[in-house]
Formats: C-alpha cells, structure tokens, sequence
C-alpha cells in the first residue's frame, strides 16, 4: 500500500489516501484520486459534432472507475481505449511549435530541490515513490532524494493546483533574475528519454523540433553529467553562449521499452484531456513528468529484479551521478 497523490483538478495533499493495489502490479505508484473532467473544454475546442453534457458526464464517470484498473493490471486496456474513443479523447498528439527557452545559468539539481523543500516542506514523504516508484523501497542515495526534489519541482501538488516552481515565481523578496529565468527554463523543456551516443543526445520518445539536439536553439553534444550513461532521464536545457545541461538527471541500466512507455503515456494524454482537450504532447511530459520517471523505473524493476547479479539483477541506483 502506498500513498497516492491527488493531481486532478489541483487537490491538495490532504485528499491523499491510501489505495490498496492489484496483486498482478504491487508497486503501481499512481494517483488514484480522480477528479471529473471539463465537459466545457470539450464543448469548446472539439471538432463538431460534440457530446452532450449528460452523456459524456456519463462517459467520464465510467473513464474514472475504469482507469485505475487498467494501471493496476486488473482491467482490460481496450475497454479504456473503446471509451477514450468515445469521448473524443484519442486525436493524434499535437507537437509544441515554440523553440526551447535559453537558460542564462544552469538551474542544478540542488537548485530545483532546494525550491521544492522551501515551498513543500514534508516533499521528502513521497518524491521519492512518486519519482522512483518500487526503487523507493530499497535505500536510495542522497542524490536520488535531490533528483525527486528536482522532478515534483514541476509537478502540480499544492492547492490551488500549484506547483513549487509557481510559488517560487512569486517569492517575496523575488528570486535572482537570472535564476528565476534558468528555472524558467528547465520549467518550458520537457523530460525525454535519452540514449547517449559518443557526441550526441538521442531521444527515444517523441519530442518536437524546437527541443531536438541540432535544432534551433539546442545545440549537439552530450553535457558532462549525462556522458558516463548509456541511458538517461532528464530536460535538455540550452545555455545562452553555447552548451546545455540535464535536469532531473536520472541514469537508468538500460533502455526501458518504448512501446509499453508510449502505451502508458497515451493513457495519460486521455486522462488529462479530459481536463485540457488542447493539450500538446510536450505539455503532457511537461505536466506528468512523474508518469514518465516512475514507468521507466518500473519497467526496469521488473525486468531487473529477478535477473542474475552478473546480467544486473538487484540493481540499485548507483551513489553518484
């Protein structure tokens, strides 16, 4: 049993509860706390013919019953499918059309931790399962506890459906200028998964133009943290004269895979555009960070776990990164 985090509809952590989980997946690490969907949103921004209001309140309820049973593994992902259909939910991903914000400083991992720890206190209780989901059982060093830090950094736990880095936005006295921009920054890059070649950052998961090594404003070349890895997590942030840095750096042993990552993303996209119709794909990664971090570290938990030690078995997170 863990404790499951409300993000629908910005509920604070009061609405967190308990869930006891499907013996088929017992880390599912997930938030089980759904709140109903917009109607209006689709109302306004879906192609015509739109539902009315009574029946898609009434598909909506059923998506909220049905989807932590699909995440748990208790319930057929079709049937989920079949009503994301229904509601209008399954339209191809839409991409970000805007280039990636130049950092003026890197925004570190510390930096982005410290900036979750002075705006939510008691962080340090459940980053660590929301980010590393079953990892979070085992001893995890203190640079894994900097990494959670920086992730929920960007995730929307506090009411009114804020997030640490909103708060520290409008700080009094106001930030740094030029680390409220570096912040700013990694805030508008989505996390991606990457596979680091000799000199370039190779993402794995789609990713607009604007946030491609190569393109407009990121430049090629692996930053130094990201080098030692074959495999990493993490926000390609540009720097203004030149050269990027990883936020949220997280290396993994191997390539999670692909296809069971897009399956689990694209039942995200549908939970949030229940919320937020226009959602981009860039959005969503931006939005559910935590989703992408925790599925990777799931997949690797459950390939790993009862592999031999010589083929990576018992792997934990190394102490350094």
């Amino acid at each position: 049993m863990g404790i499951e985090i409300a993000i629908d509809g910005g509920r604070e952590l009061l609405d967190a509860v308990p869930v006891p989980t499907h013996p088929a997946v017992p880390h599912v690490g997930d938030e089980l706390v759904m709140q109903p969907g917009r109607w209006d949103r689709h109302r306004d921004f879906c192609t015509p013919p739109t539902l009315p209001e009574a029946e898609w309140r009434a598909l909506d309820a059923q998506f909220i019953d049905l989807y932590p049973q699909v995440i748990q593994g208790s319930a057929d992902p079709a049937a989920l499918a079949d009503l994301a259909d229904a509601m209008r939910l399954c339209a191809p991903a839409r991409h970000d059309k805007r280039p990636a914000l130049l950092a003026p400083i890197v925004a570190t991992d510390v930096d982005l931790a410290d900036i979750s720890e002075n705006q939510c206190p008691d962080v340090g209780m459940f980053a660590a399962e929301r980010v590393f989901g079953p990892f979070a059982e085992r001893g995890l060093p203190q640079r894994a506890w900097t990494t959670a830090g920086a992730v929920v950094c960007f995730a929307r736990m506090l009411d009114p459906w804020q997030r640490p880095a909103d708060r520290f936005y409008r700080d009094k006295p106001r930030p740094p200028g030029q680390l409220r921009s570096a912040v700013k920054a990694v805030d508008q890059t989505p996390p991606m998964l990457w596979r680091v070649e000799d000199e370039a950052m190779v993402p794995l998961l789609p990713l607009a133009r604007g946030f491609r090594p190569g393109e407009r404003t990121v430049p090629v070349g692996v930053p130094d943290e990201a080098r030692p890895f074959p495999v990493v997590l993490g926000r390609l942030v540009p720097v203004e004269g030149g050269g990027a840095f990883v936020a949220g750096l997280l290396p993994l042993p191997v390539v999670p895979d692909v296809d069971a990552l897009m399956r689990r993303l694209t039942w995200e996209l549908w939970r949030m555009r229940r919320h937020e119709v226009r959602m981009t794909w860039e959005d969503l990664l931006r939005e559910r960070a935590v989703v992408l971090y925790r599925a990777c570290c799931e997949w690797v938990w459950e390939v790993l776990r009862e592999a031999p030690d010589d083929a990576g078995g018992g792997w934990r997170l190394p102490a350094r990164w």
